[in-house]
């Protein structure tokens, strides 16, 4: 065959030395494709034969070019065009073969799975042993079977084993003894060394706290600093948040210190022999950290949240001014720190003022509607969900009081867009937890009388309208988290439940269906589910009188192994 009626061949072929015998090798291989697939068309072998030989043809082209002439170039064309225009090709039985193995094999993994984990209770009391000693000869840290081994175990163990056998598969909560260094103690840290240590470093961390390439590594090291020194690091950054909550020309001072100020919450709340002053923080800083929530700028609403967030979990909202009239051993620190507590009710109704603010202003911008939940919306929720029960599960009869109040007059001023909807149902989660009787007695009433009246005046349309009614989504929506209380308290309010589930349940609005599904999803977990009717995170009376219990010494970061007691009738304390 002449070279020059060849397509385009590989053009870099010709530099190397053995020229001659890859021209060769190409007429020769290309003459055995092209029988091969004329093979596999005469035979009907559409596989494994088409697959492989049109692979061949694709290497083939990989490494020779176009190494053949125009007109068998033309002829592959349409051999492949007839294959693929193919309309005569049985695959029937294939098609059944391939619909048993898809039905057969799907999930069959997480099947295995599912039945070793049932079986478990049926492995003999030995099964641990002879499986560790199974899979003993795989447990080296150097071979991949390596990462089986540990597979495995995470399949079959641990066995579950019947209490006269826990001896088999427990030990005692009490560490062994260990070996270890002990260091002379010549050579040992002093107290003065690491004071030194953190008086140089210092001035170089609360530099970098206000870089914002490294400012999350500053935020971590300053806490290290903390938790080592807090009387010489605490005061210096309460200071520097003081003098930049009203900075207009350096706005990132504030947002850079709050960030600091949230990994020491603990330093800050704890009472220790070389900081007890700490405490004296705590008012000040909350009432100066509310001018962060601020609808306009999403990162320092953030920061503030995260920074109530992580303070009002570590202390009781108890107005203990009346303390220092009690005859006790109170320090002077306490005292100041029970005159401070007075402002309590003050700072939480600024708080929740400033919230409503944010979200009349999320809820009546011009784009608002029916638009979907921004990027900062949902960060917002996120972080301004945990504070109300860090208030709510801590705070004294009297605050909670407040707290209802301000929420249940703020949800029935008006309605809302579902844009804000789950901000605000997150509002009332708190509240119905802590006490759904009062809370549904005010809100479950009105909410079910305004789904009736608007039902009533426009039942002819709104049953068939695909836009639906945003006031109307809005009370489902509530209705919906007002089915989460206790199921025992529900019980009340049967009757206006059933009524609003027959008078809704025909809508076709797709967001005012999903709030009646969810508010029938609700209810059945409320009367079939198991869960705590108490969420403090304190066994103590705060309510009772400060002789006997000082809510300003409780230390809700500090696990007490020693008062942890179960109840053996779990019916008394949870709601079915």
């Amino acid at each position: 065959m002449d070279d020059s009626t060849l397509q385009k061949p590989n053009v870099y072929n010709r530099y190397l030395p053995f020229y001659d015998s890859i021209q060769r090798q190409a007429y020769a291989e290309f003459d055995e494709i092209r029988m091969h697939l004329s093979r596999i068309i005469q035979l009907r072998e559409i596989r494994p034969g088409f697959s492989v030989w049109s692979s061949k043809l694709q290497q083939f082209i990989s490494l020779y070019g176009y190494h053949f002439t125009k007109s068998d170039h033309l002829k592959l064309i349409d051999f492949y065009l007839s294959i693929l225009s193919a309309d005569n090709l049985s695959l029937i039985d294939v098609r059944i073969c391939f619909n048993l193995l898809e039905v057969l094999l799907n999930g069959i993994e997480q099947s295995f799975f599912n039945c070793i984990r049932c079986c478990r209770f049926y492995f003999s009391a030995t099964a641990t042993q002879e499986i560790l000693d199974e899979f003993r000869p795989w447990l080296c840290p150097f071979d991949s079977a390596f990462g089986d081994a540990m597979y495995f175990f995470d399949w079959f163990l641990p066995v579950n084993l019947p209490p006269n056998l826990h001896n088999q598969g427990f030990k005692e909560s009490k560490a062994d003894r260990i070996w270890q260094f002990k260091p002379l103690q010549s050579y040992r840290l002093t107290e003065q060394d690491i004071t030194d240590f953190v008086n140089c470093a210092e001035e170089y961390v609360f530099i970098s706290i206000f870089n914002k390439t490294y400012q999350e590594d500053a935020a971590k090291a300053f806490r290290h600093l903390a938790m080592l020194r807090p009387e010489l690091v605490v005061p210096a950054i309460v200071e520097q948040l003081f003098s930049s909550v009203n900075s207009i020309n350096e706005p990132h001072r504030f947002t850079s210190s709050l960030s600091c100020l949230t990994g020491i919450t603990r330093q800050i709340v704890q009472q220790t022999l070389n900081f007890p002053q700490g405490q004296t923080y705590v008012l000040p800083l909350l009432i100066s950290v509310l001018s962060g929530i601020d609808s306009n700028d999403f990162d320092k609403t953030s920061k503030t949240f995260q920074f109530l967030k992580a303070i009002l979990m570590l202390i009781t909202c108890v107005d203990c001014s009346s303390a220092i009239n009690i005859p006790n051993d109170l320090t002077e620190v306490e005292k100041e720190v029970c005159l401070l507590t007075a402002q309590f009710e003050d700072f939480i109704i600024e708080f929740l003022n400033r919230t409503f603010q944010m979200v009349d202003s999320l809820s009546t911008e011009v784009f608002d509607g029916w638009v979907a939940t921004t990027a900062n919306d949902v960060n917002t929720e996120i972080e301004l969900t945990p504070v109300i029960p860090g208030i709510i599960e801590q705070c004294s009869s009297k605050i909670f009081q407040v707290v209802q109040e301000k929420i249940i007059n703020f949800l029935a001023a008006s309605s809302f867009t579902p844009r804000v909807s789950k901000l605000l149902t997150d509002l009332v989660q708190p509240i119905l937890e802590a006490n759904p009787i009062e809370t549904l007695k005010y809100i479950m009433p009105q909410t079910c009388e305004r789904i009736e009246k608007i039902m009533h005046d426009s039942e002819a349309t709104i049953l068939t309208d695909h836009k639906g009614d945003m006031e109307l989504t809005w009370c489902l929506i509530l209705f919906s988290k007002l089915l989460q209380a206790r199921g025992d308290t529900l019980l009340v309010y049967k009757s206006m439940i059933s009524s609003v589930f027959h008078r809704c349940i025909h809508i076709i609005h797709k967001k005012s269906y999903e709030a009646i599904a969810n508010a029938a999803k609700n209810l059945l977990k409320s009367f079939s589910y198991v869960y705590p009717i108490d969420y403090r995170l304190t066994v103590e009376n705060i309510d009772g009188p400060f002789s006997d219990f000082l809510p300003i010494r409780v230390s809700l970061f500090c696990f007490q192994k020693e008062k942890v007691t179960i109840s053996s009738g779990m019916g008394s304390t949870c709601g079915i």
